[in-house]
């Protein structure tokens, strides 16, 4: 049972009963403003009216207690909780504005943003660097390629996709032709006749050691070419020359042991002839063995000043024509 009294006001109700039945009853009235009253002592800021029990009896006590002050604390907590969930509710809306701003000035500025097309298939980007687990740049594409920290070479980038090994030396690469590297160094004054695209081999060191493309000025340079190098230089090429109408093979001397790039062996073919010219380590031309609209081969030898020798395989008859007609 509750009674609502006035605040600071408890009324404590204690009833006693024991299994034979009605064992005594006692009645406070406690007021906390109070130190005391006029019916008498108090003890605790109690005061008792009227008490009775039966002694000797084993009873249960059922204490009844209303507070006061129990509504007004309600009323507090509920205006507490109310404050708290305008609180939260400010806080996030808070937070989701600068989540909203932090996504915006991230997005422009992004130093290399990927910049998709409508179509989900289609990626529009300036470079693209593959990196393997260790985190190493392996792979580079880019128009210009990028430069990375990752890449022994730091020099002038192309068009192409360029594979890198472990210690980043280049070891293949597919697109527009750069420098090579020659021996361990990248020629500073390398002089291309023409641009050109196609494929590079590299040793482990980075060293271009052979490739295929199509090289062209526009002008007066136009070829297919194939070739396979020496760590120095080059060794064997396969030509298709458009200018001077020359497809062929090329074998060069290697350029330690005669000191400059001087070609061994020339196979091909040229117009209407066909012809086999071994040259000494200077340049100049040894013997020479071609095939052409004349009724005989010819096979010549040359002196060391590079002047023709008789063609070793007229036949006399031939002579005798040739001297009756003059």
């Amino acid at each position: 049972m509750e009674i609502s009294l006035t605040a600071g006001l408890v009324v404590s109700f204690y009833v006693q009963e024991s299994r034979k039945g009605f064992c005594g009853h006692s009645l406070q009235f406690r007021d906390r403003n109070l130190a005391g009253s006029a019916a008498g002592p108090v003890k605790g800021g109690s005061k008792t009216i009227a008490k009775k029990s039966n002694a000797g009896w084993r009873c249960r006590v059922l204490k009844i207690r209303t507070l006061a002050n129990e509504t007004n604390g309600s009323v507090l907590m509920e205006q507490r909780m109310q404050r708290m969930e305008k609180a939260l509710v400010a806080l996030l809306l808070i937070c989701s504005v600068l989540a909203i701003a932090l996504c915006s000035v991230s997005r422009n500025n992004a130093p290399n943003r990927v910049l998709a097309a409508e179509s989900a298939t289609v990626l529009h980007l300036r470079g693209l660097v593959i990196e393997d687990d260790q985190g190493r740049a392996r792979i580079l594409l880019g128009s210009p390629f990028p430069v990375v920290a990752d890449r022994v070479r730091h020099d002038a980038t192309t068009t192409a996709m360029v594979f890198l090994d472990e210690e980043g030396h280049d070891r293949f690469s597919v697109g527009e032709k750069f420098t090579p590297q020659i021996d361990g160094v990248v020629p500073r004054d390398y002089q291309e006749l023409s641009t050109g695209f196609g494929l590079t081999l590299n040793d482990q060191l980075g060293n271009d050691r052979g490739g295929m493309g199509f090289l062209s000025n526009g002008t007066s340079v136009s070829r297919a070419v194939f070739s396979l190098d020496r760590p120095k230089g080059d060794a064997i090429g396969a030509i298709v020359d458009d200018t001077t109408g020359y497809a062929g093979l090329v074998a060069m001397y290697p350029p330690r042991q005669v000191g400059v790039e001087a070609t061994g062996i020339l196979l091909g073919t040229q117009g209407d002839k066909a012809y086999l010219s071994l040259q000494d380590s200077r340049n100049m031309p040894s013997t020479s063995l071609s095939v052409g609209p004349e009724p005989n081969p010819s096979l010549q030898v040359f002196d060391r000043k590079g002047k023709p020798g008789p063609n070793l395989l007229r036949s006399p008859a031939s002579d005798r024509t040739i001297t009756e007609t003059q």
